[in-house]
């Protein structure tokens, strides 16, 4: 399991990408700083937050998705990062560091800090020795402050409802957990509606709930009527959320209403908040016996209930916070702590003043004056020879000026069709890759077809027939691709189109043929898997997996990134098919010449005008170079480290799309939300 960031990612193209071809053949102008910068990654446009694993103090820090918060005597928070399947530490300074798990392993491992792995990360607690415990998957497992990791309850290969010791008991879908000074755990169970308890003797026991107990009122399968009483005569509904007092009560929040469970496990509710509708994912209680909820999880707004049972709005929803609140904890001191949709941590003080503490956000934004964010599945971006950033968003293209000022050049974000028209007029479907001419026409890939924008944004389909999903040769409109991913454009205005099995050209007069790989009648996710593969060989005798961007060299070779082969391709004009580096199916980070290198999940490609080859190598977060000669080096990123850090090479990426290379040893590429200068 992958924590992808193509859909956050901008594929930049200068004079290759996703798009345009790259290196001396492209008909583009350069575009050249007046004296190179030093060694260096630098922002050239958008925003460097989002998602990632990154250690490091504030903003500097990046996490995946936040799946529980909590705080110790000290102050230091801990989070459950599900989305890098970590365990994480935030100091009060802010000081992010992860102390157990490795991102992107999603297995359930046992071992000390280095050798223990999560899968299914839900919540996480502490107790008063500084035990930290997680749901994960199905099993309830300790961190102690070392950073060794056991198995306390459940096992990762089977599911159940069993009471009993370590080595019988089973547990369905443990989610919210709490845990007590003396070493209990209490957590909730989504399909039993139960809560349980794992004591400190290792006996996992039925707390509260109806053991058995179904549905027999309210919206079956999806909420229970609740029922209130001693331990065992009570019926849950979607106990998400749930927090222990000083008393040793539990306050639970489930569905819509919040609910108490005293130590003898008799439930009472003392909030129905039903007639607000809000969706209560999380829940905290300070030593004043204040309870604090989350109104909703696609909001920003947090309600209060005092110790009387009065209820109030400590944080109202505003415009100017984008963002949603998910999980909270507080501290001994009162103060508020708050995950965020966005992977950032806040600190909410007692007045409701709001600060950050760690992560880095990118938020979206529209046309206007930078800093704003470029974030759309699969985009990709180009320059023209005056400087200005043209970028496939969602469902339109958007200039950005030298300057930083952005506007629309055709289509309208939010409108999914096919119309031809000027401006935002026309419409797209799925934008893809962009290719530049001498003339400064672009040229999309848009789901199946090919459109032509004019530099005053007159859109026109040349090639291929909306929604039809079949690769077959022909002129311009009548011919038709499989969904298509990259396109290029050569010295001598042949057009390149990738798409999932082959390699199609479009000459200048629209002649569409296929020049390498086999064109496909893509009807389902099984009709072309007979034809995915990776095999060398001339012309409909080569297969490809997923090629992605393309480029081409002063020969007429074309170089392509062949994704999910994690390969780099060679295809001579005459449509003859070899592999340059890596070794298909086999992914990796390994530098090395030809087959001795391995890449994961490759996109982009560019050529510079010595021979080197660059690679945007996606999953492992680097850039490759790649000599005339085969041999594979990283010149930027740090292979598994994802998010953007900008500064002294190597630096820190986030899932690099596509790639180009520029004058005086600067390439350009897209990283999350953000287009990144390299100084190399």
């Amino acid at each position: 399991m992958k924590l992808r960031l193509q859909g956050l990612a901008i594929a930049l193209a200068i004079s290759s990408l996703l798009g345009g071809c790259g290196g001396g053949s492209s008909p583009q102008a350069s575009v050249t700083p007046a004296s190179p910068p030093a060694r260096g990654l630098y922002l050239l446009a958008g925003q460097t937050g989002g998602p990632g694993n990154l250690d490091g103090t504030g903003s500097d820090a990046h996490f995946g998705v936040l799946q529980g918060i909590t705080v110790d005597q000290a102050g230091n928070l801990y989070v459950a990062d599900a989305g890098n399947a970590t365990v994480r530490q935030i100091t009060p300074a802010g000081v992010v560091s992860t102390i157990a798990g490795k991102p992107g392993d999603f297995v359930n491992t046992d071992g000390d800090s280095q050798t223990a792995r999560f899968a299914i990360l839900s919540d996480i607690s502490i107790d008063a020795a500084g035990n930290l415990y997680v749901t994960d998957g199905t099993t309830i497992r300790r961190v102690t402050q070392s950073g060794t990791v056991s198995t306390l309850a459940g096992s990762p290969t089977k599911f159940g409802y069993m009471d009993g010791n370590r080595s019988t008991a089973l547990l369905e879908s443990p989610f919210a957990l709490a845990s007590d000074a003396t070493g209990n755990v209490y957590f909730s169970e989504l399909l039993s509606r139960n809560i349980r308890k794992l004591g400190s003797n290792g006996e996992v026991s039925t707390f509260t709930g109806k053991i058995g107990g179904k549905c027999t009122t309210g919206i079956k399968g999806i909420s229970c009527a609740l029922q209130d009483g001693p331990a065992y005569q009570t019926l849950f509904s979607k106990p998400l959320g749930m927090a222990l007092d000083s008393a040793g009560n539990l306050t639970v929040v489930d569905d819509w209403a919040v609910r108490r469970i005293d130590p003898a496990g008799t439930v009472t509710t003392i909030a129905d908040l039903s007639s607000l509708m809000p969706y209560l994912p999380s829940v905290t209680v300070d030593n004043s016996g204040n309870t604090y909820l989350i109104n909703d999880g696609h909001s920003n707004s947090i309600l209060k209930i005092n110790a009387k049972g009065e209820q109030s709005t400590f944080i109202a929803s505003t415009p100017e916070r984008p963002t949603a609140f998910t999980h909270l904890t507080v501290n001994s001191k009162g103060t508020l702590y708050a995950t965020t949709r966005n992977g950032t941590i806040q600190s909410i003080a007692a007045d409701g003043s709001i600060s950050p503490l760690a992560g880095s956000a990118a938020v979206s934004s529209g046309d206007g004056k930078n800093p704003v964010t470029l974030s759309a599945m699969n985009a990709s971006s180009i320059l023209d020879a005056a400087g200005n950033l043209y970028v496939t968003q969602g469902l339109s293209i958007k200039k950005i000026t030298p300057a930083g000022e952005v506007s629309t050049l055709a289509g309208k974000d939010g409108a999914m069709t096919h119309a031809d028209g000027v401006g935002s007029e026309a419409r797209f479907v799925f934008l893809r890759g962009i290719a530049i001419d001498a003339s400064g026409n672009l040229y999309v890939t848009d789901d199946t077809v090919v459109r032509k924008i004019t530099p005053t944004g007159n859109v026109s389909t040349i090639a291929g027939t909306p929604f039809t999903s079949a690769d077959k040769d022909g002129i311009g409109l009548a011919a038709s691709f499989n969904t298509m991913n990259g396109i290029c454009m050569d010295a001598r205005g042949n057009m390149y189109v990738s798409t999932r099995t082959a390699i199609r050209k479009i000459t200048p007069d629209l002649q569409v043929s296929t020049l390498a790989g086999i064109a496909t009648a893509f009807q389902t996710p099984t009709d072309d898997q007979a034809y995915i593969g990776s095999a060398d060989g001339s012309a409909n005798l080569a297969r490809f997996n997923q090629p992605q961007g393309m480029a081409a060299d002063a020969a007429g070779n074309i170089y392509v990134a062949d994704r999910d082969n994690h390969t780099i391709r060679k295809i001579t004009p005459a449509g003859v098919v070899s592999t340059l580096a890596g070794v298909a199916g086999q992914h990796g980070s390994a530098d090395g010449v030809g087959s001795a290198a391995r890449f994961n999940s490759p996109s982009g490609i560019s050529i510079d005008s010595a021979g080197n080859l660059y690679v945007s190598d996606t999953d492992n977060h680097t850039v490759r170079q790649i000599s005339p000669d085969g041999r594979v080096s990283t010149v930027a990123g740090k292979a598994g480290g994802m998010g953007v850090r900008l500064g002294n090479l190597p630096g820190s990426l986030a899932a690099p799309s596509a790639i180009a290379v520029g004058t005086n040893g600067l390439l350009y590429i897209s990283s999350a939300g953000a287009v990144i200068k390299i100084q190399l």
